[in-house]
């Protein structure tokens, strides 16, 4: 399978996830906020951080078929996060919108063969 279809799998994998009765969002998240946010304690505070790391490196890997794998997959990851925490909010439906959105970054970077940002910044 080509990269589009990987990274919506991927998504759609969160979703199942998302849909699950009790859903409170990342616990990654949840334990950084809960222990004090950016004056977290420097142990959560960097396994946070390299939860996320290592989330967003395998959707680099995902993305390994457009021209700039990196910009497309920090796209997707900054709407997958906002997907979680929107949805620990609002509820699943949240994630509905998420998605589009992903499928609407995906296909500028397929029609273009990159994602660059307004500012030219890929």
């Amino acid at each position: 399978a080509g990269s589009r279809v990987r990274l919506l799998a991927a998504f759609d994998s969160l979703r199942e996830t998302i849909d699950e009765p009790g859903f409170r969002g990342c616990a990654f998240v949840n334990a950084w906020a809960e222990l004090g946010g950016p004056g977290a304690d420097p142990l959560v505070a960097d396994a946070v951080r390299e939860h996320k790391a290592l989330f967003r490196e395998y959707l680099v890997g995902l993305a390994e078929d457009y021209d700039d794998p990196r910009a497309v997959a920090e796209r997707v990851h900054v709407l997958m996060e906002g997907a979680m925490v929107t949805s620990a909010l609002l509820g699943p439906r949240a994630a509905d919108q998420t998605r589009d959105a992903v499928a609407a970054v995906l296909a500028a970077a397929d029609g273009a063969g990159s994602v660059t940002s307004e500012r030219g910044e890929v």
